[in-house]
């Protein structure tokens, strides 16, 4: 098996049972989704794992960064590492923090932020559709978080920009 089908046997587990927010699906389905657009970017396999186990550590308490470079390689932990929200110190409000999360996602792989692309990019419909008080500040998180983002392939973090920009305009007119 490829390092890419290993990855998903595992998030595979480390997501059982878990349903996705607001659409009831299992949760797999998202990370699936995020891997398939990033196959279309590249056949990097460590890159096309790390889409897959990108929210393992932030979601699932034994899955660890060491965990995931025992079970894979050093480079699939460091992406998966890069994409899970940094511990902030205690205290800190919602604002505060993501604008640590962007510096510290500015500060990710160019691999990395291209996940992170594709991720934003799958979450946004299902967050508009089904949590319309959300969605003006998620939506606003987001475009902050897109000059950090700088470096990830152009055209899709052109469309993704294009995307929160269009959302974003649409819901305070409405």
């Amino acid at each position: 098996m490829t390092l890419f089908e290993d990855a998903i046997i595992f998030a595979t587990t480390a997501h059982a049972g878990v349903l996705r927010r607001y659409t009831n699906e299992p949760y797999i389905l998202h990370p699936m989704r995020v891997a398939m657009r990033i196959a279309k970017l590249t056949g990097d396999d460590e890159t096309r794992a790390a889409a897959v186990l990108h929210d393992t550590m932030e979601d699932v308490d034994w899955v660890t960064r060491e965990v995931i470079a025992d079970n894979f390689n050093k480079r699939v932990a460091e992406l998966v590492y890069w994409l899970t929200e940094p511990d902030h110190p205690t205290g800190f409000n919602r604002k505060e923090r993501k604008r640590l999360t962007n510096i510290f996602l500015g500060n990710a792989p160019v691999a990395a932020k291209n996940i992170k692309v594709e991720d934003v990019m799958d979450n946004v419909p299902s967050i508009v559709r089904f949590d319309p008080d959300f969605a003006p500040v998620y939506l606003r998180e987001k475009i902050d978080l897109l000059p950090h983002l700088e470096g990830a392939e152009p055209v899709r973090l052109a469309e993704l920009t294009t995307l929160l920009q269009m959302l974003s305009s649409g819901l305070k007119t409405s």
